[in-house]
């Protein structure tokens, strides 16, 4: 009985001890793009470099989710066009990284729709995001796709360009993300 229960003991510790890890995902595991423009064109907006970071689970059942962003590692594949948004529109001297940190109710993840309820924040502004999305499972691995919008003027964000032809107010983003996570 005694060896029973201290092998239990060992088998509980040691899923505990697989359920606290941290999960960190970063650019090799997917990509983060987007689309912004104005009325005449559309350009690509891609961010070459970022950190995801799964949190353990929370008493409660819960993980947070931290993206975190550098601003100079966004490109919109226009050197003149960075510079602009660089220097006017992030201020990425003065705001170096955008933030994005969620809650969600999945312990492992399950092949279907999710939502994370989080908040995004720009400079010092920050305004909730919920962003829905897909997992689905890809041989040994899991795939995570969302797709959502931003609105400039929530984070009094300024829309550089000459009278009626400033940068529109909506960024349209995607993200794929595709990594092994533990399976329950």
């Amino acid at each position: 009985m005694k060896k029973l229960m201290i092998t239990m003991l060992i088998v509980l510790s040691l899923v505990n001890f697989i359920q606290a890890m941290d999960f960190k995902l970063n650019e090799s595991d997917g990509a983060v793009t987007g689309t912004g423009g104005t009325p005449t064109h559309d350009f690509p907006i891609k961010i070459s470099e970022f950190n995801v970071t799964i949190s353990e689970i929370q008493p409660g059942g819960y993980r947070t989710i931290e993206v975190i962003i550098p601003v100079e590692k966004i490109t919109t594949e226009n050197s003149r066009r960075d510079d602009h948004m660089f220097t006017d529109v992030l201020l990425k001297d003065k705001y170096p990284e955008i933030h994005y940190v969620a809650t969600t109710d999945f312990i492992y993840p399950n092949e279907g729709e999710f939502v994370l309820q989080g908040v995004l924040k720009i400079h010092d502004v920050e305004r909730k995001l919920d962003i829905q999305g897909t997992i689905s499972r890809e041989s040994q691995s899991w795939v995570a796709k969302a797709d959502f919008s931003i609105l400039l003027s929530d984070f009094s964000l300024s829309r550089p360009g000459f009278g009626p032809m400033k940068v529109k107010d909506q960024v349209d983003m995607s993200v794929y993300l595709k990594t092994d996570l533990p399976v329950e």
